[in-house]
């Protein structure tokens, strides 16, 4: 019941604050299944592991790529945000071009390097990103248009992504799974 909350809660639209409205929900869920495991003894021996189903397909919209590439040419401009950005993790994305450019700029910006499009460009091609035939004039349009703040466009990717992993297919999969059942 919990499990299906949090996912109703995650694919809302009309919530007003949706991140923080799926927080609630997890932490609720979170609670109760704590609560729930003082009640049975723990098991002496290891159980049968539950096949997990495949994660659900990234929400790759035309509005979260434009929310990305802003991030990515925001960032480039203003690389010295990016060492308190930690939080924002390459799995975030959901484009695989944009999560490796995304390691490309935090890279350079946690060696200290430059951070310009050249030298985006440069890291990308050494980390061989350009070799599935991408061309680098695409990767300099991803990241030279910068527009607000670096952390507004990484939260806004942090909470798509949050929404994302929230639908809790892994919980329902672990709740429907008989091995997982106490037997009373």
């Amino acid at each position: 019941m919990h499990a299906e909350r949090l996912a109703q809660t995650a694919t809302d639209a009309t919530l007003p604050n949706p991140a923080a409205t799926t927080l609630a929900q997890a932490d609720t869920l979170g609670r109760f299944l704590e609560e729930l495991s003082g009640q049975f003894a723990p098991h002496p021996g290891s159980l049968p592991r539950t096949t997990l189903t495949e994660a659900p397909p990234r929400n790759s919209s035309e509005e979260a790529l434009d929310e990305e590439q802003l991030l990515l040419a925001t960032a480039t401009a203003h690389p010295a945000e990016l060492k308190d950005m930690r939080w924002l993790m390459p799995e975030d994305f959901t484009l695989p071009l944009h999560a490796a450019l995304w390691q490309c700029l935090t890279s350079l910006a946690h060696h200290g390097d430059p951070v310009d499009p050249v030298t985006v460009l440069w890291e990308a091609q050494h980390r061989s990103l350009l070799a599935d035939g991408t061309a680098p004039s695409h990767v300099m349009s991803l990241i030279s248009t910068p527009v607000g703040s670096p952390e507004y466009w990484g939260e806004k990717v942090v909470q798509r992504a949050l929404l994302a992993r929230a639908v809790a297919t892994r919980i329902t999969t672990y709740t429907e799974d008989p091995a997982n059942t106490p037997i009373s």
